[in-house]
């Protein structure tokens, strides 16, 4: 009886710290939504602690130089209702922008910082480019879903 009167004791006292725990962690957040944006956001990606990129749907694409107190609009050559799926950053130089690619590839890569931008255009067209990774400064990897795969 001891044991058991025991271990409900202590599952009582681990269920009291989690709860605990976990409010004062969710007092810490701050609801962002409608800043930086209304609109759904997929991809984040930080080129350093107060530099970081927002990817979202109608080619939300945004930047923060201040570790997130305040966004700027990235206006990247594309239909304004095309999603960007990601954003990733490999340095603080080298980032890119991905998205569809239907008619041409909404894929952008920076290779100053987000200064500039320019559309990358050898890619084969058709299906949503979702994910960039990179093993190595010159090599990367993309995931999509549909279309053709197909590239040589």
């Amino acid at each position: 009886m001891k044991k058991i009167r025991q271990l409900t004791l202590t599952i009582i006292t681990t269920l009291f710290v989690a709860t605990a725990s976990t409010g004062f962690a969710q007092a810490q957040w701050i609801r962002q939504s409608p800043i930086p944006t209304g609109t759904n956001l997929w991809g984040a990606s930080w080129a350093s602690s107060a530099h970081g990129f927002i990817a979202g749907e109608n080619a939300t694409a945004l930047e923060t130089t201040d570790g997130g107190q305040t966004w700027q609009a990235i206006n990247l050559p594309m239909f304004p209702t095309d999603p960007l799926y990601n954003v990733y950053f490999r340095d603080p130089d080298n980032g890119f922008f991905i998205g569809n690619s239907d008619a041409q590839p909404d894929i952008f890569r920076t290779t100053n910082g987000g200064a500039t931008w320019q559309r990358v255009t050898n890619f084969p067209v058709g299906g949503s480019w979702r994910e960039i990774d990179f093993i190595s400064a010159s090599i990367g990897l993309m995931g999509a879903n549909g279309g053709d795969r197909t590239h040589h």
